[in-house]
């Protein structure tokens, strides 16, 4: 018997099923499930930055922390893109749709560039975490810039104290969310997870340069902040 909000494909010779296809409720039910893992995740993590990491991974196991990680970090690029387009609101101008999707697609670049340094440092120091772990220890730590990019838009240069301050908090909560998501998790040994975490941000930064300047070269937004 198919699994419930699966559709199955008969053979058109004998008419017998085969194997269940994805069907469209599929997809739902698996965006649910991880949007629901990460926000329980993220409740855990604002009350307890380091235990609630591994609490959550525990918890959820390998396979549900994948999503969930996927998911925040299809959430940090939506924050990305929204807090551009607000941005670009505030200076009159037109292209807001095209830079919303331009910058969202930009936003994930960070997370997939963290994630792909932190499994290949694991696979460098032969450590026993997970894929898993990288995801959703990358998607938690860029969730306090989240809030950043968006407070930052909504009040403007014109606030860059505040900005300045709420970004303290966030560079805080990402480091010691890395930290342990790389000892903790990924199980990379602890002498070198501060260069491992120099080499995720660094690859982040540059990856997202030069994504972002191939996507975006020619709108005139971009050009205005480079």
């Amino acid at each position: 018997m198919a699994n419930e909000g699966s559709t199955l494909a008969a053979c058109v010779h004998c008419g017998k099923s085969n194997q269940p296809v994805f069907s469209a409720a599929d997809a739902r039910r698996i965006i649910q499930s991880a949007s629901g893992d990460a926000f329980t995740a993220i409740r855990q993590i604002t009350s307890d930055p380091i235990g609630g990491l591994t609490r959550s991974y525990a918890t959820l196991g390998e396979e549900r922390a994948r999503a969930a990680g996927i998911a925040l970090g299809v959430a940090f690029a939506l924050a990305v893109g929204i807090a551009s387009a607000i941005t670009a609101s505030h200076i009159g101008f037109n292209g807001i749709a095209k830079l919303l999707l331009g910058m969202t697609v930009v936003g994930l670049v960070p997370f997939a560039a963290m994630a792909g340094v932190s499994a290949g440092a694991r696979k460098a120091f032969r450590a026993d975490g997970a894929f898993g772990a990288d995801l959703l220890s990358c998607g938690v730590a860029l969730q306090p810039f989240s809030i950043v990019f968006i407070i930052a838009a909504l009040l403007g240069i014109a606030n860059f104290q505040t900005v300045a301050l709420v970004s303290l908090f966030a560079w805080t909560y990402m480091l010691s969310i890395l930290f342990t998501g790389c000892t903790q998790l990924a199980h990379i040994p602890q002498r070198f997870a501060p260069t491992v975490i120099a080499v995720m941000l660094l690859a982040a930064i540059w990856a997202t340069r030069v994504v972002g300047g191939w996507l975006l070269s020619d709108d005139p937004f971009i050009r205005f902040f480079n």
